[in-house]
Parts: C-alpha cells; sequence; structure tokens
C-alpha cells in the first residue's frame, strides 16, 4: 500500500472544479440528438393524444433532466475524493493484509500512456475484468496513487444506495440501468454522456463483462456501453481513444459464499451499504492474502478501426464491435495472475483420489506453477516465502472449503466445498483450454481401454472432428487463440508431445496420437488434470441437452410448446441434482445457473430452442413471463416418451404430504392420468429405447463426459435420465401455475 499524496497534480483532463457538473448537464441537455429525439417522441404522443406538441416537449424535458441528473458523475470535490481514498485505503489494508500489488514497470507505461492521451486530449478507456464489487474501489485506488485522473465508472444503479451512491458518484461513479430496452430516452442520454466524455478527453472505466463472473473464469463480453465508445470514434464525436485491459486478481473474493447460492437459483440479495463497504467489523478484521492488478498494452481504436477496414474483406461495424470484445477479453487472460488460492484449488479438483498429503500438495503445485509460466502466465510473486509457506497460507485463505486430518501418518487436505472450490479452478483453467479440449477428445478412445496401439486416435478425421465440436459447443464459455481449428489443434499436439503426454505417430491412414508410456506409468496424472478441468462444463452441457426433453409437448399438441425461461431453468437445476445424487451427473457445479445459462443460449444459436420475448405466445403452458422456451419443431422426438412417467413421484410427493393412498386421478402438466398406486407404469420405461435427433445429440455430448460405474450400461441410464426428465416437468412451479394447470 503506497501512502496517500495530495490529489492534484495528476494526469489527464482536469477535473475537480465548481463548473464541473453543470458544464455537463448543460452539455447533455442542450445536444442536438437529444433534443430532436425528444421532438419526435412529442410528435408521436401528440397525435396520440392530441394534447399540443409544447406539453410533450416540456414533459420529456423533465424526464430527461431527472435522468441526467440521476446517472451523471459528480467529481467536483478533491475533499470527497481524499476521504473516500482514505476510507478504500483502510478497508483494503484490513481486509486484504498483504496489500495491492501492481508491476513498477506497468505503472511508468500506464503514466506515459496517460501523459500522451493527455497531450492529444483524448480518454484512456479501462476496461477491467469483474470479480467483485470491490473492483470499483481497486482501480480507482490504484490510479489515484500512480497520479492519473480518477476513470469515470459506468455502475449499475443497484450500487447508488444512501451515502455510498453519494461517495461513488463523487469519485466518478455514473449509475446506469442494467437494462433500457426500448426506453429511446434514456439510451440517447446515456450515449450524449458518455460521447461528451470522450470528447472531453475525460478518462472511462466500465466492466467489459457486465456483471460480476460467480464463476470464476471470464464471461463473454457484453456490448452495450463499448458500442457507445466504438461509435463516438467512428462518428468523429471524439479523434481517438486508448483502451486499456485490465486484470484484477484475489486470493479470496468476498461475495464467493453469495455466489454459489446465486448459482443455485437462490434470488439474488439487494446490496446494502453495511455489505458493501464495511460489511461489519468481522470481514474488515479479516486477512485475505493479496490482490494483484495488471495493465496489459493500450489499443487505440482509431487504429484498430483503421486496420479493420483495411482488410482485403473489410469488416463491418458490428463485426469490429465483436473483434474488440474478444480481444480485450484475450488480453486481460493474457495478463492475469494466478493466485495461490487459486493453485491449490485447482489441485484438489483435479485429484482422483480423495485428498492428497501437503508434501504431494506442495509438489503439483510447483509444478503447475511450472506449466503456467512456461506458457506465458503470470503467478503472483512469493518473494521469500517457501513453497510450504505459500501454500499453508493459500489453505488458511480458503478456510472451511478445505478439509484437514493432522491424526494420521501426514497432512491430508481435502475438498470440503467442491462448488465453491470450482471458483478459484476456474481461474485457471484458460492456460490450459486447449491442452483440455483434446484430451477430452481423446477420453473417448482412452476410456475404452486396451493396448497401446488399440487407442490410438487418428488426427484426421477423428481427432479433429472431436475437438471441433467440443470447441463449437462450448465457445461462449472460452475465448480461443487466434490460428483457426487446424492450427490450434497442430500447436496443441507439439505441446503435449513436448511435455511428454502424448505420442505422435503415423501409419498409413496418417497421424495418429495416444498417451505416452511415461503418461501411463505416472498413471495418467497429466492427461488425467486436463479432463478435470474441463469436465463440469461438459457436464452441464449435457445436462442442459437432456432437460430440453422437459420441453416436449404432449401428444395432443401440434404447435411450438412455450413454458417460462425460468422455470424452465429451475427445471434444469432440479433435474440436475438428482442425476448428481443418484450419481449421474459427476459434477455439482455443474447445475449452476451461470453456465446452463450459456449452454442455453448456445442451445438456441444452434437452433434446438427458440426464445419468445414478450406476452404469452400462442401454446405457451400456463403461467405469466416476459420470456419464454421452447423446442423447436424439427427437433422434437418422433416417439413420446410413456406418458404415464409422472405419476410415481406424484404419488411419493401424496405419500409425504399424507394424503390418501387410495386410487385417485393424478393432475399433470400435461393430463389427468388415472393409476393404481402400486402400478407406475415402469414396464413402459423398461422397453423405452430412446432414438431420433434429439437423444444423438445428447449422446454425442455424452461420449465426452467422465465415465461413473452409474453409467457404463447405456440402456439403464437412457431409462433413468429420461424418466427423471419427465419428472422435472412438475417441478418448479408457482402455486398460481400449479392452480392454472389443474383448472
Amino acid at each position: 500500500m503506497q501512502k496517500l499524496v495530495p490529489y492534484e497534480d495528476y494526469l489527464g483532463t482536469k477535473l475537480f472544479h465548481p463548473g464541473y457538473k453543470p458544464d455537463i448537464v448543460q452539455a447533455v441537455s442542450l445536444s442536438q440528438k437529444l433534443n430532436l429525439l425528444i421532438l419526435d417522441l412529442a410528435t408521436k404522443k401528440h397525435q396520440q393524444t392530441k394534447k399540443p406538441v409544447e406539453y410533450h416537449i416540456k414533459e420529456l424535458k423533465q424526464q430527461a433532466d431527472k435522468i441526467i441528473n440521476g446517472m451523471i458523475a459528480d467529481v467536483s470535490s478533491t475533499r470527497v475524493t481524499r476521504l473516500f481514498g482514505f476510507m478504500v485505503k483502510n478497508m483494503l489494508q484490513r481486509m486484504y493484509h498483504l496489500g495491492v500489488h501492481v508491476r513498477e514497470d506497468e505503472i511508468h507505461r500506464l503514466r506515459d500512456l496517460a501523459l500522451e492521451a493527455q497531450e492529444r486530449g483524448i480518454s484512456l478507456v479501462f476496461l477491467p475484468c469483474h470479480k467483485s464489487h470491490i473492483d470499483y474501489l481497486v482501480v480507482s485506488y490504484v490510479l489515484y496513487v500512480s497520479g492519473i485522473a480518477l476513470p469515470h465508472i459506468a455502475a449499475g444503479d443497484n450500487l447508488n444506495l444512501p451515502l455510498i451512491g453519494m461517495l461513488l458518484r463523487g469519485n466518478g461513479a455514473f449509475f446506469i440501468r442494467r437494462q433500457w430496452g426500448d426506453d429511446k430516452l434514456y439510451a440517447a442520454i446515456m450515449q450524449e454522456y458518455i460521447k461528451h466524455l470522450l470528447k472531453k478527453g475525460y478518462n472511462l472505466e466500465a466492466f467489459i463483462e457486465g456483471t460480476r463472473s460467480r464463476t470464476g473464469k471470464l464471461l463473454p463480453p457484453k456490448f452495450g456501453i463499448l458500442k457507445i465508445i466504438l461509435d463516438a470514434v467512428l462518428s468523429g464525436s471524439c479523434s481517438d481513444a486508448y483502451v486499456v485491459p485490465v486484470s484484477i486478481g484475489y486470493d479470496k473474493v468476498i461475495e464467493t459464499p453469495t455466489y454459489q447460492d446465486e448459482l443455485m437459483g437462490t434470488p439474488k440479495v439487494k446490496e446494502s451499504l453495511g455489505q458493501l463497504l464495511t460489511g461489519g467489523f468481522n470481514l474488515l478484521q479479516l486477512k485475505w492474502g493479496r490482490i494483484d492488478v495488471r495493465f496489459g498494452k493500450h489499443l487505440s481504436l482509431k487504429d484498430f478501426i483503421d486496420e479493420s477496414r483495411s482488410l482485403k474483406k473489410p469488416k463491418s461495424d458490428t463485426a469490429i464491435l465483436q473483434a474488440l470484445g474478444y480481444q480485450t477479453m484475450s488480453s486481460i487472460n493474457n495478463i492475469s495472475v494466478i493466485m495461490p488460492t487459486a493453485l491449490v484449488g485447482t489441485i484438489l479438483l483435479t485429484l482422483r483420489g480423495r485428498g492428497v498429503g501437503r508434501n504431494e500438495l506442495i509438489r503439483k503445485v510447483i509444478k503447475l506453477r511450472k506449466e503456467i509460466r512456461q506458457r506465458g502466465g503470470s503467478v503472483a510473486e512469493f518473494d521469500t516465502e517457501s513453497y510450504g509457506e505459500v501454500v499453508e497460507r493459500a489453505i488458511k485463505v480458503l478456510g472451511e472449503l478445505i478439509g484437514r486430518r493432522f491424526d494420521i501418518l501426514e497432512p491430508v487436505y481435502y475438498p470440503m466445498k467442491r462448488f465453491a472450490l470450482s471458483y478459484y479452478r476456474n481461474q485457471v483453467i484458460h492456460l490450459f483450454v486447449h491442452e483440455a479440449i483434446m484430451s477430452v477428445g481423446m477420453y473417448t478412445k482412452i476410456k475404452a481401454g486396451g493396448s497401446p496401439q488399440q487407442q490410438r486416435i487418428h488426427v484426421v478425421p477423428n481427432l479433429m472432428d472431436d475437438v471441433s465440436f467440443i470447441s463449437q459447443l462450448l465457445k461462449f464459455e472460452f475465448v480461443y487463440q487466434g490460428q483457426g481449428l487446424e492450427g490450434n489443434v497442430e500447436q496443441t499436439i507439439q505441446t503435449l508431445v513436448k511435455s511428454n503426454v502424448i505420442t505422435l505417430g503415423e501409419d498409413e491412414q496418417g497421424r495418429w496420437i495416444t498417451l505416452s508410456d511415461d503418461e501411463r506409468r505416472i498413471g495418467r496424472e497429466t492427461f488425467d488434470f486436463y479432463c478435470f478441468l474441463l469436465w463440469p462444463f461438459i457436464e452441464t452441457y449435457w445436462l442442459a441437452a437432456v432437460s430440453l426433453y422437459t420441453l416436449v409437448p404432449p401428444k395432443n399438441v401440434n404447435e411450438m410448446y412455450w413454458v417460462p425461461e425460468q422455470l424452465y431453468m429451475k427445471r434444469c437445476q432440479i433435474f440436475g441434482k438428482t442425476l448428481y445424487y443418484e450419481g449421474d451427473l459427476s459434477y455439482f457445479e455443474a447445475v449452476n445457473k451461470e453456465t446452463l445459462g450459456n449452454a442455453i443460449t448456445r442451445l438456441q444459436q444452434m437452433g434446438l430452442i427458440k426464445v419468445f420475448k414478450g406476452s404469452k405466445p400462442p401454446g405457451a403452458y400456463n403461467g405469466t413471463s416476459n420470456a419464454w422456451v421452447g423446442l423447436s419443431r424439427e427437433w422434437v422426438p418422433a416417439e413420446r416418451l410413456p406418458e404415464a412417467a409422472l405419476t410415481d413421484v406424484v404419488d411419493f410427493l401424496k405419500t409425504r404430504r399424507r394424503l390418501p393412498l387410495a386410487r385417485r386421478t393424478v393432475n399433470t402438466v400435461h393430463e389427468s392420468v388415472e393409476e393404481e398406486t402400486e402400478d407406475f407404469g415402469f414396464e413402459n420405461w423398461y422397453k423405452l429405447r430412446p432414438k431420433g435427433r434429439l437423444w444423438d445429440f445428447c449422446e454425442h455430448i455424452g461420449r465426452f463426459r467422465r465415465e461413473g460405474k452409474n453409467r457404463r450400461d447405456t440402456s439403464t441410464v437412457a431409462t433413468r435420465v429420461l424418466r427423471l426428465a419427465r419428472h422435472a416437468v412438475n417441478w418448479g412451479e408457482t402455486k398460481k401455475q400449479k392452480k392454472e394447470s389443474k383448472l
């Protein structure tokens, strides 16, 4: 932690003057684009209400003034900034006792860039990853002590809380809605405000992921704010802007316990002042290690646009925007620092056994650190600490996530809360994603057993087809290197050969690979490590695929069968939890809402799912929602599942509720079915042999899943999984929906 210095002689467009806020309010209010929009909206309202246009103009301008004053930052007083700087410094010192670490050469480079931007009258646009609410404070704090003008930060309006909102606003935060839909007035005001900031050369900060990552890895980029910034340069509102990727790494993230609850479907708790800034006395007394901040090499937006347009096939503005977003994400991955807690968490979750002894854990941490550095990754510097001390400190920081046994021959550590630990493992996966994809592709052959010769897999077409399928399936999860499929496969083969994980050979059918003798000798340690990194994601996408059977319409429905999107997510999660506890799903974290959401979006993009936004569409399931999902007609199985599938679970629930067990009529989502309590129609399921396009797709993903003892009998698995999928139709309903379905 550096000593706080008077914040006066900083690099960048000058802040902190009495006319700061009035000047910006006036500039936005008087912008030509905004006033033309107001006139257009007033004219349309006049046609609807017949009231004078002037009346509606006055009304809209009042609305605009309210939005502007509620949105913009108010960086007028150094007193507020110094007070906030003092509070943040003391908070970070108490929570992260090992300090905030930055590289001195990066700060020198950043100051040179800030000086150049100041001379050119352009902005620095900081694009950090987003892991915690503390991110807002950390980046500003580092810039504060480095003598660089504070950025104007795009913050969600959920943080505009009493007192904390005033402090954040006084230090550059401007509050925006998460979504503004068709509110043209709001969108225009935000665009004009951001363009004005860029025109004046004020620094900006926006979290490119849009929201905090609950899983530990980067989320796909959100393009809302980034599009406004890019449009400002494209339209000439500003001459240029320098984009600076920022990575923030924590030994431990404050919100990790709440993330797990949110990922399992628990409604998000609204932030409060105590939770956000102080978290109470206990929070401020925690010793959670260190924070590492890295600043990547800057990118000139003007140069990026010019290069994109100078190609033989010039990119469209949309393609330029997407390329900018994903290039920024790749840069953040490249500069991110792997913390000791991530090393330890990754090792514990990639074990085949129950736990690991202390000495073996240290050996594996050393090996993993070496592998990361060989790939150009950064690991938090250990300074004078030994590896043993670093591991012990990481275990202490992770606390109750790790189990310990000291009453045996040597200390043994094992994962206690695998779901929470997966947050730390996911911080490492981007460094090994290509090796992991190839290893999971090879696993389809390796798990079959046999001699090394029998386990050979030909690069073309077998390996290439499998790697292509997995890569495309998980395209929303990872940022791949830009060499294309063939280039990435070839480089990955060479990497694995060099590290002695695989052997490369050739026969009359072409080149083949298989596990090396050394890798077999050490029990597939490295190969399994790669597979363990990716398997939870494979499981989630398989779960999303088989959950499509909960969208299969009843036999008497011949049109699109729509279900509320939230209800469908509940079905997926309760279905996944059941599969996990019955042994058909290996990873509980596979049920997490964030990755399931990505999987559903990917299935929609692949054409399996259709999404309807708006009020209830024709053929909709009973209920109310603003978003609906349905199984595409071409993917609906020709042979429907047995209709009696739901009665056994409904009867069981009635038994638990002490209802009569006599002969009765059971109302299900699809239709009423009269059954004897003793006869659940299981014989129909045992005769079932699933087939068709949808089941083939599920099976294709299933080939790459981790094999378990409950999944070797394909026929039994199919029966059990599909029967549970039909059970899931009865779960996740609201009381109102249950009443409507009975009616």
